[in-house]
């Protein structure tokens, strides 16, 4: 599912979606455990994002809500 918006790190800790023409929060999810400045990648529908102890989490974009 394509919201118009783009995933990224929230300062939550949270990975958020946001809308980008005018930076409205879409939907959040945390992802689990703790993870700093990183370098998501969409894969097929799927959010990968490491954690700062280097382990990678995968949150379907459909479940960021």
């Amino acid at each position: 599912m394509h919201t118009g918006g783009h995933n990224v790190p929230f300062h939550s800790g949270d990975v958020a979606a946001i809308r980008i023409s005018d930076g409205k929060l879409v939907g959040k999810k945390p992802p689990g455990g703790s993870f700093g400045p990183s370098s998501p990648v969409i894969v097929g529908g799927t959010l990968y994002v490491s954690n700062v102890f280097g382990w990678v989490s995968a949150v379907r974009l459909t479940d960021i809500k």
